[in-house]
């Protein structure tokens, strides 16, 4: 399908829209009154939702009915272009790119490898580490990293998480073996609450992750590819403090110093629009700790920097050059994500 060939209405589609209010009005802002901003989410009453264009409540990403959901919503609202905000849904989407493209939609989606290689912290780490980019040591089974903590072949504390997880699922650092199972056991219990054995693909005893404890600094990176999957730009933030699973506090941070990084990544990964990349510093080299092809919490820290993606994006869907929207980003600064109430009208509620 030749994109350029459709009508200018560029309408996008942001499913598990969640939180992401700012990039709705992001996207408004991009797209200068030539298209809308669609939102679907599993729940109504949602940031994204309340300042959409359309908002449309759907199934849970895991639900049977879910991708021809979503389909359904592309065909009905003349969606130009697809984005998954939420590691489940681009889990549940992406094998079904294919079927968004032959209907002429562009799915900023990864490829089905991707999507289950992205949410499955050990893979990922192996995958990557196969391919020459450095990971921290990581084990799933207690007995190994036990016999590990014995001989001394790794020191205390040490990093434990979800190995299919989001939000910083079940994260905590441990410092002692009898601590280590403590955790162990209360992250299991979180992990099964969350879901994960519904989507998980590995055994039910290694869906715990443990690594090595990385006390370097943390850096978000962005990975910006254009429609044919090649880089085009990248950004880097020096992360300050966290909250709720996201870079809170940040300052700004050289992209050149990730530059042969960034690279790999790009060509690796093949994937369209942003891609968000976790790594500490040890020792004075990066070690990535998440790989995330799709829209990440630190985005709107880049965006402020001026990586506009959003309008780049909305240039390519009309065939025209996003590149000036990518180019003179200053990353001179420091700052943080505030917290501003709103009112939810009566009118406006969804139940």
């Amino acid at each position: 399908m030749d994109y350029a060939v459709r009508t200018m209405t560029c309408n996008i589609l942001f499913t598990s829209a969640g939180r992401r209010s700012y990039l709705v009005e992001y996207f408004a802002a991009a797209l200068r009154g030539r298209g809308r901003v669609v939102c679907a989410n599993c729940l109504p009453n949602t940031p994204a939702m309340l300042v959409a264009d359309e908002a449309l409540v759907v199934e849970r990403s895991w639900h049977p009915d879910y991708v021809d959901s979503i389909l359904r919503i592309c065909e009905e609202h003349d969606i130009r272009a697809v984005f998954s905000l939420h590691d489940l849904d681009t889990l549940a989407l992406a094998p079904h790119r294919e079927k968004f493209e032959e209907r002429g939609i562009m799915a900023f989606l990864p490829s089905a490898e991707w999507a289950r290689i992205s949410l499955d912290k050990y893979e990922c780490g192996e995958v990557l580490s196969r391919h020459g980019i450095s990971v921290p040591r990581s084990w799933v089974r207690l007995e190994e990293v036990h016999a590990e903590l014995d001989s001394g072949g790794v020191q205390y504390p040490v990093f434990v998480k979800a190995r299919m997880g989001f939000g910083s699922l079940g994260a905590a650092i441990c410092w002692g073996w009898d601590e280590l199972r403590v955790f162990h056991a209360r992250i299991a219990r979180e992990v099964e609450a969350a879901g994960v054995p519904l989507f998980a693909s590995c055994k039910l005893e290694e869906f715990i992750l443990i690594q090595e404890y990385l006390s370097g600094d943390e850096y978000c990176l962005g990975v910006v590819n254009d429609m044919r999957g090649s880089l085009v730009a990248s950004g880097a933030i020096k992360v300050r403090t966290m909250r709720a699973g996201e870079s809170d506090t940040v300052e700004g941070a050289d992209p050149t110093m990730f530059a042969p990084l960034t690279e790999r990544l790009s060509r690796l990964v093949g994937h369209r629009g942003w891609m968000g990349v976790d790594l500490k510093m040890q020792d004075g080299r990066p070690l990535v700790i998440d790989v995330n092809p799709r829209f990440t919490g630190d985005y709107p820290f880049h965006h402020l920097a001026g990586l506009d993606v959003p309008a780049a994006i909305a240039a390519w869907l009309s065939d025209e050059d996003g590149t000036p929207f990518l180019t003179g980003g200053d990353y001179r600064f420091h700052a943080f994500k505030d917290l501003v109430p709103r009112v939810l009208k009566p009118s406006i509620l969804v139940s």
